[in-house]
């Protein structure tokens, strides 16, 4: 008995023949044994014809796209990619070829609600994709979720770095879970998962890119799922949170209104009821329309047709290409995500490199309300007791009765800064500990 294989033009085997003579033309030849293991449970989909002879791809993340274009769902294709190991040690690796051509597009609910933010153009909820993997797996490692490596010894994913990837990958192109990515500009703002059954919905993935954002700007971009969530029928939702941030939970019950309903794991169980209530749209940005003067130099706020060069103007202000990247994207982002005012200080008639500063509104507090400066230009010890003294008129002006600053942890361990820092009025409210970069908040009454 001879046997062969059948290929597509891409060399991805589509059937095995045998008969008592020579293949037919356009065959390739195989041994007895890979025939019996072509035709073993969930085999052929992945296995390749190449220069080596069959092959299937090594790495569990290409194994998985493969299976999911042959019809698989999320977590039946990472089942599968492990159950595909002893063939790894036969046959060759296919390396990352593109999957076969496929009629599968995805798995999820038909009515997994997409959103277009009006309020704030360029901001998009939309359904996640494969694509998305690698970096929202990447969070998950950082962020202390996943373990960098698979945990077992053999691992169970191959390479074991795939660990977090692959957990991801089980839970997405599922038919009961909304797969969502709210994005700016293309750019990736959170991931979210939420898993649905006839009792109550459940959001079981939920990750920031960026620790930026005030919490009412999280609060107020779920309004379209929750919109949905109540024409479906539900009236509460459930979220799996990490017991081990109680400042998270803290703060999903402040702006959410949620409470503790039970355990899972190592996560607290918390009930939010889907009402309009705690939402309260999308806050306006603050205008004052003068000009402050002090020490020679006057402060201002930016008008919208300035921001695209304000943007450049603060790159270009930071030696370094890191600070480049992060201070103009801070620039950006807290004007159309926070409705951020940018205040640009300059000296009149000089020329010169203006400072600029964003302040945004960060929270109420029994009455109070309490704004954020961020400092986007590198300071300047010149301008700087003037302009802050600027900013803080405007902020009066403005309604804020507080200001607040973030600085890293690092900066505030040195007493000539507190010293300087409490000189001016600024008192330590909180450290945050659990950023990338530990920041400790300072803040100072403005009257």
């Amino acid at each position: 008995m001879r046997h062969g294989v059948a290929l597509d033009a891409g060399g991805w085997v589509t059937a095995v023949v045998s008969s008592e003579v020579d293949a037919p033309p356009g065959e390739v030849r195989v041994t007895a044994a890979d025939a019996e293991l072509l035709q073993g449970p969930d085999v052929l989909p992945v296995a390749r014809w190449t220069d080596r002879g069959l092959a299937l791809p090594h790495d569990d993340r290409v194994l998985w796209r493969v299976l999911r274009s042959r019809g698989y769902n999320g977590y039946e294709a990472v089942v599968e990619a492990r159950a595909h190991r002893h063939l790894k040690a036969r046959w060759a690796d296919s390396g990352a070829a593109t999957p076969p051509p496929s009629t599968v597009t995805r798995f999820d609910p038909p009515d997994t609600p997409e959103h277009e933010y009006p309020d704030v153009p360029g901001l998009r909820l939309r359904r996640l994709t494969a694509d998305d993997l690698d970096a929202s797996a990447a969070v998950g490692v950082e962020a202390g979720i996943f373990p960098a490596r698979c945990p077992g010894d053999p691992p169970c994913c191959d390479p074991p770095e795939a660990h977090a990837w692959c957990q991801l990958a089980g839970r997405v192109d599922q038919p009961s879970t909304w797969q969502l990515a709210l994005e700016f500009r293309g750019r990736p703002l959170q991931h979210e998962l939420v898993y649905l059954d006839d009792r109550r919905p459940t959001v079981t993935w939920t990750i920031h890119f960026n620790r930026e954002r005030p919490a009412w700007f999280w609060r107020e971009a779920e309004r379209p799922v929750w919109g949905a969530l109540r024409a479906m029928g539900h009236g509460a939702l459930l979220s799996r949170t990490r017991a081990n941030r109680p400042d998270w939970i803290a703060g999903l019950r402040a702006n959410y209104g949620a409470r503790e309903v039970g355990a899972y794991r190592a996560a607290t169980l918390l009930e939010f009821p889907l009402d309009d209530a705690v939402f309260r749209g999308w806050p306006a940005r603050r205008a004052v329309g003068a000009t402050f003067e002090r020490g020679g130099y006057a402060t201002r706020e930016a008008q919208e047709g300035e921001v695209p060069a304000l943007v450049e103007h603060v790159r270009g202000r930071w030696r370094d290409a890191p600070d480049q990247a992060l201070y103009a994207q801070r620039c950006e982002d807290q004007y159309h995500l926070d409705r951020a005012t940018l205040l640009v200080t300059e000296r009149p008639g000089r020329a010169g490199k203006p400072d600029v500063r964003a302040v945004r509104f960060r929270a109420d507090r029994g009455g109070r309300h309490l704004g954020n400066i961020a400092l986007l230009t590198p300071m300047r010890q010149e301008p700087m007791a003037d302009s802050l003294h600027a900013t803080k008129a405007w902020m009066l002006a403005a309604g804020y009765s507080d200001a607040s600053i973030f600085m890293p942890t690092e900066y505030w361990e040195s007493p000539v800064m507190q010293e300087h820092a409490r000189g001016a009025g600024w008192g330590l409210k909180v450290r945050h500990t659990k950023f990338r970069r530990p920041l400790v908040e300072l803040e100072m009454p403005l009257v």
